[in-house]
């Protein structure tokens, strides 16, 4: 899966393209080009103190909204309050941000190798392999979500490129967490740019969106 994006504070707006991710679902070849080959849009923001997210997955699922819609709109905090989960907290630190990818370096137990000089999209930068101990940065984390996983998994090895200007560039992680029994190995690489840059992150047109999350907590309670 890639996908490119703008982060800004709370916000987030990113684009995807799922590639064969999609394809492991065993979905048709009909369904799939109806989910526009692939491609996803996800906006995140806070409203009014409500974590909020909208999605758009293609023709197929546009296809079932009413009045022609084409985003899915879920209120995070809501859905959270109906399962007794304060969403808050539980997000708190959840969104990556450049600034907290630097700060896992200063954990304590931390384990820096420096690789050497390289350039990351025209800049210059020094790579970093570095092993945290996600059990001593677990007292740091104000995210329970978070605090779990780190309990999972005793550490946790990235490659991180760091410019002449103290600026992240580049982050790749790679773990390995069972899941039923079996050990499930995900890696994920991000390229970090254009520091500073305006960036304008707003909900989609009130009238493109249906808001999804009455149907949302219904299906909580029904779990219960």
């Amino acid at each position: 899966m890639r996908g490119t994006g703008a982060i800004d504070g709370t916000s987030s707006e990113l684009s995807f393209r799922l590639g064969s991710l999609l394809g492991q679902t065993g979905l048709p070849s009909a369904a799939m080009a109806q989910l526009g080959h692939g491609s996803m849009q996800e906006i995140t923001l806070e409203e009014d103190g409500d974590y909020v997210i909208y999605l758009r997955l293609g023709s197929l699922l546009s296809s079932q909204l009413p009045g022609g819609q084409q985003w899915i709109k879920i209120d995070l905090s809501k859905l959270g309050k109906s399962a007794g989960i304060d969403l808050a907290k539980l997000l708190s630190g959840s969104q990556m941000q450049p600034g907290d990818l630097l700060s896992m370096l200063q954990t304590e137990g931390a384990k820096i190798h420096k690789v050497g000089p390289a350039t990351i999209n025209g800049a210059p930068t020094t790579h970093y392999r570095v092993v945290i101990d996600m059990r001593a940065r677990a007292k740091e984390l104000t995210s329970p979500l978070l605090a779990g996983v780190a309990a999972q998994m005793p550490t946790l090895p990235e490659d991180v490129w760091i410019g002449k200007d103290g600026l992240v560039r580049r982050i790749r992680v790679s773990v390995s967490l069972p899941h039923g029994g079996t050990p499930v190995r995900t890696s994920m690489a991000m390229d970090l740019y254009d520091y500073g840059a305006q960036v304008d992150i707003a909900a989609p047109p009130s009238s493109e969106v249906f808001d999804a999350t009455q149907f949302a907590q219904q299906g909580l309670g029904s779990t219960h």
